[in-house]
């Protein structure tokens, strides 16, 4: 039997091998190899979640086959055993992948990854004592096979005061000289990357080991998400960038396998679900598929413990003797990956956050216990591991503040769940969570199913999400009307979420005939509640004249309520309203402070409206055209589409301090094609009138790549 783990122990870091074994299922025929480094420990500047980060990432690659070189708090001693690895088994695998958390400089231009034994004021000693990328780069492809990816989470902290100028904070982007490599960095050239939002790992760490859990998922796609998560965790403080190019197709997890029917018992069993299309799923065939591979001897003794009935127990049981065959150190728990219970993530979590850019909750809401005090008739009594690690922030029925979907640790929270919900598998509060972590996870035709038993149980967040599902096409056909219906009886139960969903039905004339003035009615229930978006909207329609007469008097004070609450986009519209004399009299300085504050807590709109006004000027704010242009750019890189569009017009026309540039408006004009943000405009065409045939060839090939890699 083969061994599952082998410690190294070498020059002082913290090393250890996984070796995953070929299980039926999960053999590879291609061999994948990682090299994972997490550095925590540097004296003048120590980080907080590295050594988390790269157990994590360790753990989700082990079970995807790879055979993982761990490496912790990694010092100059340690560089020659660390270069052996880069040119020997990394680079001679099929699939070699290449992770580092930790703090990167740039010395002299030069992108570097720096050990924990470093004077990092001390340019001298960077170059000494770092793994530079470029080197890296030229070793990981001197034989010219294979796939090959960098993965960086690092550049966590700008240059420390008193540091040489030859150090500048964060990496360049930088592609291999030859091969097919990737190289993904957490985030923009010359940006920092955030060590935490408040959870166990860094947002991009976080990021990362749930989109490798994504099954059938592509490396882009994989890449692509990640982007998208970390984007809308970090309120757009963070964009992760991918560069270079591959052909070979590649898929971290295969798509799982159609589960086997289940017998005529378990399919009678209360954990047992239909998915939109009519398959029928279990809950035990759901985590097995998960945890099959595992490495962590809890996670089998678990499931057999759970499931004593399913037919994957036995399974279970013989991955639990080869785990145990194979010595003391083949179980993960037995080596220094930290393999923690649910229950100890939800320890350690004694705040959460939502970040997702729209809504900012207080800070004394999010104020929570490590542990949830013993108290008859009290929470504790019906808080669970999976209520700390799943629940919804916007739940009415949540029993704890709840954390933001690119935020969880999807990995620990469905093993949480899944347990939980054996334990009490009509709980339709579990039930909803575990469909919300499966969703994170892609699979959302389980999901679908699993909101369909919690809704059947009157849970309305489960209507509320599985009516979004439906409206999107996300785990079955779009449908429209299956979306109003789903929401429609959440709304009736009261859920203000619900309500504000409906009335934007009415307004826009979505899954039902369009109705503004009934559309209001609903609005005004929900923000009568206190729910801010509504509030919000509720705004927008009394300044637009949509379902009532238009009255900026009354549009100014709902924006003014909503963003008391922390509503980032009625902050921008309150901004706007102040800067414009809409509702009030004008305040420059008032809404540039309000639209500032929204786009530092991540709003997509605040540099937008930031961008029109310092293009032109408004009142006693002075025109700044190259301040617009970088905050059109900020605005885009969050997801505002009509940022590429202005983008466009304002290169075409010359308005950003310099002359017409018809080559960037054309980029730009492309970009805001994809996200059909164009409109009526003509700004793609005249700039293609523009350029030569073979310049706007080129331009396209670009931005076909770079969206191909990374999205909008």
């Amino acid at each position: 039997m083969p061994r599952l783990f082998r410690s190294l122990a070498r020059l002082g870091a913290c090393a250890l091998v996984l070796g995953l074994a070929a299980h039926g299922a999960s053999a590879q025929t291609t061999t994948r190899h990682a090299l994972v480094i997490g550095n925590a420990g540097y004296a003048q500047a120590p980080l907080d979640t590295p050594i988390d980060d790269a157990r994590l990432v360790a753990r989700v690659l082990a079970e995807l086959g790879f055979e993982v070189d761990l490496r912790l708090d990694v010092s100059d001693a340690d560089l020659p055993d660390i270069r052996a690895v880069i040119e020997g088994p990394l680079a001679a695998a099929d699939v070699g992948l290449f992770y580092f958390a930790g703090h990167g400089l740039r010395y002299g231009g030069e992108n570097m990854m720096v050990t924990v034994a470093t004077d990092l004021t001390d340019g001298d000693d960077i170059r000494d004592k770092s793994i530079a990328l470029s080197a890296l780069l030229d070793r990981l492809t001197q034989s010219g096979g294979g796939l090959k990816i960098v993965v960086l989470d690092s550049c966590r902290n700008e240059v420390l005061p008193g540091a040489d100028a030859s150090l500048s904070t964060g990496f360049s982007l930088e592609e291999a000289p030859r091969g097919e490599v990737l190289v993904a960095f957490s985030t923009a050239a010359g940006d920092v990357a955030l060590d935490s939002v408040g959870g166990r790992n860094s947002p991009y760490t976080a990021a990362l080991a749930n989109a490798l859990q994504l099954g059938g998922a592509d490396v882009y796609d994989v890449f692509r998400a990640i982007r998208r998560d970390v984007r809308s965790s970090t309120g757009g403080r963070q964009v992760p960038w991918l560069t270079g190019s591959i052909e070979t197709e590649f898929v971290f997890r295969a798509a799982a396998a159609a589960p086997a029917a289940p017998d005529p018992a378990a399919a009678a069993r209360p954990g047992s679900f239909v998915t939109p299309a009519g398959a029928r799923i279990t809950l035990d065939a759901i985590l097995w598929s998960f945890l099959e591979n595992s490495l962590d001897g809890r996670d089998l003794r678990m499931f057999a413990s759970a499931f004593p009935e399913s037919r994957h127990a036995a399974r279970a049981a013989e991955r639990l003797r080869e785990i145990d065959l194979s010595g003391p150190d083949s179980d993960a728990t037995a080596r220094g990956l930290d393999m923690v219970t649910p229950e100890e993530a939800a320890a350690q979590q004694s705040r959460v956050l939502d970040m997702a850019g729209t809504y900012v909750l207080r800070e004394a809401f999010r104020i929570w216990p490590e542990r949830l005090p013993d108290v008859e008739k009290g929470l504790g009594r019906v808080f669970t591991a999976c209520d700390a690690l799943a629940a919804d922030p916007v739940d009415p029925q949540k029993v704890s503040p709840g954390i933001s979907a690119p935020t969880m640790d999807a990995r620990q929270a469905l093993r949480a769940c899944g347990f939980d919900l054996a334990r009490d598998p009509n709980n339709p509060r579990l039930l909803f969570q575990f469909a919300r972590v499966l969703g994170v996870l892609g699979r959302h035709d389980w999901s679908n199913a699993i909101y369909d038993r919690a809704a059947a149980l009157g849970y309305e967040a489960a209507l509320v999400n599985r009516g979004y599902n439906a409206r999107i096409g996300r785990g079955q056909e779009r449908d429209l009307e299956l979306a109003f219906d789903l929401t429609l009886r959440a709304a009736e139960m009261g859920n203000p979420r619900a309500r504000t969903n409906i009335g934007a039905a009415f307004i826009n004339g979505r899954g039902v005939d369009k109705d503004p003035g009934e559309g209001i009615l609903w609005v005004r229930l929900a923000a009568s509640m206190g729910w801010p978006h509504a509030t919000n909207l509720l705004g927008d329609n009394y300044r637009l004249g949509r379902g009532v007469a238009v009255d900026l008097d009354e549009a100014f004070s709902l924006y003014r309520a909503a963003a008391s609450q922390g509503q980032t986009t009625a902050m921008a519209n309150l901004g706007l309203a102040y800067v414009r004399g809409e509702g009030t009299e004008p305040d420059e300085a008032e809404g540039i402070a309000w639209l500032n504050r929204a786009a530092q807590l991540g709003n997509r709109f605040a540099p937008l409206y930031l961008g029109d006004i310092y293009l032109d000027g408004a009142g006693s704010i002075a025109a700044d055209p190259v301040l617009a242009r970088a905050l059109y750019r900020t605005a885009a890189e969050r997801g505002a589409g009509r940022a590429y569009a202005r983008l466009a017009e304002g290169h075409l026309a010359g308005r950003f301090g310099a002359g017409p540039d018809p080559a960037a408006a054309y980029r730009n004009a492309l970009f805001a094609q994809a996200a059909r943000q164009l409109g009526g405009s003509d700004v793609l065409d005249r700039a293609a009138a523009a350029l030569s045939p073979e310049t706007r060839a080129g331009i396209e090939a670009d931005v076909a790549r770079f969206l191909k890699l990374n999205g909008l």
